[in-house]
């Protein structure tokens, strides 16, 4: 049941553009179908193409294979979109298209072939604002960015279900909203997928050992979101965003990093269908500036349904556990020859386990800290590399 990185890149991008064929093809339409072919190096069909009023309607989309030699996936696939509409298009000059309102309505994605084969099935999804970029013949490298952005105001799905050796996960919707410079792609974002169901007997194929059922959870249900920005300026990409996997009656995990000065020639390199030249890449990357990372678990309830059987299932009892908890963080961490930190995740994880509300693992430096300074830390003091970074740790804040 996971997507591949592929995957769901392809599935955001269908679920934001949809080319077609045809001679009489509207500049819009064109620029969609341009996008398809330079992103992904396929061209769909569809069966027709009307305009009425100030509504461009395109029936019947398909697109097979999903994935040509140049994405590295030999998965196979098709793609089919009963209808889009595009409502009130206008030209924003610099191949830039703004449509008004974007309906899409039975999407199908099917990746894999035989038994093997994952489906994904959308129903309905609306983006309202949402912007079509066609890309130049000669990209610059924060052309390539902003051509590998999809970018509405707003955009809403309706039921989603994956479905693969008839077991099936499903989710309530797809909401992501968008504010920021339509020529670059910087701006801030946010996106939420809604109460992602698991059934009980999903869970099984992944937990055969029947951990989860033992501790009270015959089915999961949870919901995934995140928050960020990009900011592009001189050649060069920043981000700062926060992630986060809320699960009913478990718990709350949240993952957050910031970065800057990545150079959007990187990304270009990155994104080149050849065997990748690390000596050209390198000095791109070790020049990226890091400034914070963050992880946290907020708990609900799964840490006291944990405890108790891996207690028993050592055979001793709970405070034992915690105890015993303090020496092996003392002992993994004796390597990184840093004292203060050592104590400090000592204390944390103990006085979480001891009544779990929250615990905190985040890297903040006084400045940003390049790539580079991080690598050429001294390999026998690599606790260093705990103070360069800002590391702390702290429990039920």
């Amino acid at each position: 049941m996971t997507l591949s990185r592929a995957t769901f890149a392809l599935l955001l991008s269908i679920v934001l553009a949809s080319p077609a064929l045809a001679a009489d093809e509207p500049p819009v339409v064109k620029a969609l179908f341009k996008t398809w072919q330079t992103q992904y190096k396929i061209e769909p069909t569809y069966q027709k193409l009307s305009i009425e009023g100030d509504t461009i309607t395109i029936e019947g989309l398909e697109a097979s294979p999903l994935y040509p030699k140049s994405t590295g996936s030999e998965g196979g696939g098709k793609l089919a979109v009963g209808k889009i509409a595009l409502k009130a298009v206008s030209d924003r000059g610099n191949g830039i298209f703004e449509v008004e309102k974007a309906t899409y309505s039975d999407l199908k994605l099917n990746v894999g072939n035989g038994s093997d084969t994952l489906s994904i099935t959308i129903p309905s999804t609306t983006s309202e604002g949402w912007y079509v970029k066609s890309p130049s013949d000669n990209p610059t490298p924060n052309d390539i960015f902003r051509n590998s952005l999809n970018i509405a105001h707003k955009t809403t799905s309706g039921p989603i279900t994956i479905t693969a050796s008839g077991k099936s996960v499903t989710a309530d919707g797809y909401e992501m909203t968008w504010d920021g410079d339509v020529d670059t792609g910087a701006g801030k974002s946010t996106f939420k997928i809604s109460n992602i169901a698991v059934p009980e007997n999903v869970i099984a194929t992944v937990d055969p050992a029947g951990t989860l059922k033992q501790i009270g959870y015959t089915n999961i249900a949870f919901d995934l979101g995140g928050e960020g920005k990009f900011d592009v300026a001189d050649g060069k990409l920043g981000f700062d965003f926060n992630l986060s996997y809320a699960g009913k009656d478990m718990g709350t995990i949240k993952l957050g990093a910031a970065a800057g000065e990545i150079p959007m020639a990187l990304l270009s390199e990155l994104r080149k269908d050849e065997v990748t030249d690390f000596n050209k890449i390198m000095p791109m990357v070790q020049a990226i500036q890091l400034s914070r990372l963050l992880f946290r678990f907020e708990d609900q309830s799964i840490t006291n349904r944990i405890l108790p059987l891996a207690a028993k299932m050592q055979g001793i009892d709970q405070q034992t556990l915690i105890a015993n908890a303090a020496a092996i963080v003392q002992l993994s961490l004796m390597p990184l020859k840093n004292q203060a930190f050592t104590q400090e995740a000592m204390t944390a994880i103990v006085g979480y386990l001891k009544d779990p509300h929250s615990i905190t693992l985040s890297a903040k430096p006084a400045a940003p800290v390049t790539i580079m300074q991080v690598m050429s830390v001294d390999p026998n003091n690599p606790g260093a590399a705990i103070d360069r970074l800002g590391v702390s740790i702290r429990a039920n804040d």
